[in-house]
């Protein structure tokens, strides 16, 4: 009976072995199918990175060129009042746009801010000096007096420069006597 049992364990072990080893080269088989598919899937997916990435790429460079497009084209209607209220000039409304970017909020309310309020101001001031200095090269013209200007001029003690009106006004006082 030993003997028996050990013939039935000797084939059964023997059976089993072959069961293992068949399903070692299934396995291997597998293993290899397996890491062909996972590097063809590896492959895709990197293929289809480069490309969404490519595609995020262009469609950002599309997006910079059109906010690179006239500033005059986003501005609403409630910012376009606001420059219409506040009557600025060129200049003035970039830097006014340019704060308002800079800020991240509406032209309106950068027209609204104070920083904005004492750059309006001060260019302001600067346009009236400027045209009250007339800082042009451009020679001015003499202006011939009017008659009454010169006899008021001559009671004060003021008397005219030229020779032209000097005659005036000594004409214009024999008239009056």
């Amino acid at each position: 009976m030993n003997n028996e049992n050990l013939d039935e364990e000797e084939v059964l072990n023997t059976s089993s072995d072959v069961d293992t080893e068949t399903t070692d080269e299934g396995d291997v088989d597998d293993v290899e199918e397996l890491r062909a598919r996972l590097e063809k899937a590896e492959r895709d997916y990197n293929n289809q990175k480069i490309r969404a990435e490519k595609a995020e790429a262009e469609a950002k460079a599309r997006r910079n060129e059109k906010s690179e497009a006239p500033k005059q084209g986003n501005l609403s209607a409630f910012d376009l009042v606001a420059i219409a209220k506040a009557d600025i000039d060129e200049d003035t409304l970039n830097e006014v746009q340019d704060y308002a970017k800079w800020k991240k909020i509406s032209v309106s309310e950068a027209l609204k801010s104070s920083a904005i309020k004492a750059i309006i101001e001060e260019k302001a001031e600067n346009k009236r000096i400027a045209e009250a200095t007339n800082t042009g090269t451009a020679r001015r013209g003499s202006q011939k007096a009017s008659d009454e200007s010169l006899l008021a001029n001559a009671r004060a003690g003021k008397m005219p420069e030229t020779d032209a009106d000097i005659q005036r006004l000594l004409e214009l006082r024999r008239k009056s006597k």
